[in-house]
């Protein structure tokens, strides 16, 4: 946080962050200066991790082009929280993320009315205890373009109690390229969403198409 407050705004800035770095978030972090990306270093359980203690969305995506690449995000054993990282910007991307999501995680990723042309590339999603909703939850119609490609989501022994992408909104111009659905993670859109899904695989080993 205290590298984000010297950033610059549309100046190509760029926060790096060493492998096994831990941080908790007692409230929400907004990433407020549009076109910064953050970068962790690290791979597996050396990834940067970042966690919290209250009911938050713990990132809060609030301006454009924001990108955040190769972080790790554990369980939460406290409080239930609403989301790791809320979308409510345009052209914002996860990059090679990975979710631990455990009985007071409720969303990896929520994507709002503003979250237009959000990307998320090479992120995980796991359960290891029941009581999260979603991977990734699209809260709008008006949240056009996402795009989910080479994503996991794999509920364990457990299920997301909505689904992995769950959508109950007409959202459009989606792009969903080489998701895995493991253990019986699903994805529901209503019918009036529209788009294209290609190349993702059931636990079955079955190829889903949509669109």
């Amino acid at each position: 946080s205290g590298a984000y407050s010297v950033a610059t705004a549309n100046n190509g800035d760029v926060i790096i962050i060493d492998a096994d770095h831990t941080e908790t978030l007692t409230s929400s972090f907004a990433f407020s200066k549009a076109g910064i990306r953050v970068y962790g270093l690290g791979s597996g359980s050396s990834k940067p991790l970042f966690t919290g203690t209250t009911a938050i969305d713990m990132f809060d995506l609030t301006a454009a082009r924001n990108w955040i690449y190769n972080l790790r995000f554990p369980i939460w054993t406290t409080v239930t929280n609403t989301a790791r990282v809320n979308v409510a910007a345009t052209g914002c991307g996860l990059v090679d993320c990975d979710f631990l999501l455990g009985a007071n995680d409720l969303n990896a990723v929520t994507l709002t009315a503003t979250g237009l042309d959000f990307t998320m590339e090479g992120c995980t999603a796991t359960i290891s205890a029941n009581g999260p909703d979603s991977g990734i939850v699209i809260e709008s119609a008006a949240a056009l373009g996402l795009k989910i490609i080479n994503c996991s989501f794999d509920e364990g022994e457990f299920n997301f109690d909505n689904a992995a992408v769950y959508s109950t909104v007409a959202h459009t111009e989606f792009f969903y390229k080489d998701i895995t659905l493991l253990n019986e993670a699903h994805i529901i859109h209503t019918a009036a969403a529209k788009g294209i899904c290609t190349g993702t695989v059931m636990s079955d080993g079955s190829r889903l198409q949509l669109g």
